[in-house]
């Protein structure tokens, strides 16, 4: 749903009680900024492909005062924490792509893609007034929109929107394509019954305007495609 969630106070809880914490930070690298020294995490592992590098190729951050063993046994690459040769291109990728990230990274452009997203959830509700926007209310990062409608199954959606070449998911990033309900979204309130389906948009820094308003003709079209073809769900 783009919910930022208190990664501060998970990390003074976990110290507290001498717990180590390791974020999966892929949504959140390259897209607001990280200070390790603001936030003392202990591990934190992303991809490049989160942010226009090359896929196959991330990093792991390890605060200097830890020890982890090693992944890979064999050789001294990574400092002795995975053994083997290492993809010299990827990594040379991924810190273009990351450089690009940092200089695109300021309070301005933040705010110009929260804009466009916000803009884009207001044509959508206007145009699709059944439409629910997950966690609307809370702070969210610029990256996502959860969408949920009644009466319609997310695949049908996620079908529909595909084959008028716009991409989404009905969960996270990492099982786009895939057709089963999203636990988040469960836990936030939106029941998997089947009365409502909800896909998932994600934005990019080169997302513009013009992409999101023509992604909402596309997705009116696509339910109403739906809606003519599918009975509608009734409530017993």
């Amino acid at each position: 749903t783009g919910v930022i969630e208190p990664i501060e106070e998970a990390c003074a809880l976990c110290h507290q009680y001498d717990v180590l914490l390791h974020s999966d930070a892929t949504q959140w690298v390259a897209k607001m900024p990280v200070d390790v020294h603001v936030v003392p995490i202990d591990l934190m592992s992303f991809a490049a492909h989160k942010f226009h590098g090359p896929k196959g190729v991330g990093a792991l951050y390890v605060r200097k005062e830890l020890e982890v063993a090693a992944l890979v046994t064999g050789g001294p690459q990574e400092r002795g924490r995975r053994g083997g040769t290492e993809n010299v291109p990827a990594i040379l990728g991924f810190g273009v792509a990351a450089k690009s990230a940092c200089d695109w990274l300021t309070e301005e452009n933040i705010a110009k893609m929260n804009t466009i997203r916000d803009k884009f959830e207001h044509h959508v509700l206007e145009r699709i007034p059944n439409a629910h926007i997950n966690s609307i209310g809370a702070t969210r990062a610029w990256t996502t929109s959860s969408i949920s409608i009644p009466h319609v199954k997310g695949e049908l959606i996620l079908l529909m929107l595909s084959e008028r070449g716009v991409c989404a998911s009905s969960g996270s990033a990492c099982s786009s394509g895939a057709f089963k309900e999203s636990k988040v979204i469960e836990a936030i309130g939106v029941p998997d019954d089947g009365i409502w389906g909800t896909v998932r948009f994600s934005f990019a820094r080169t997302t513009t305007t013009q992409d999101l308003e023509m992604a909402v003709d596309v997705l009116e079209a696509s339910l109403a495609s739906i809606r003519e073809f599918v009975i509608p769900t009734t409530l017993s």
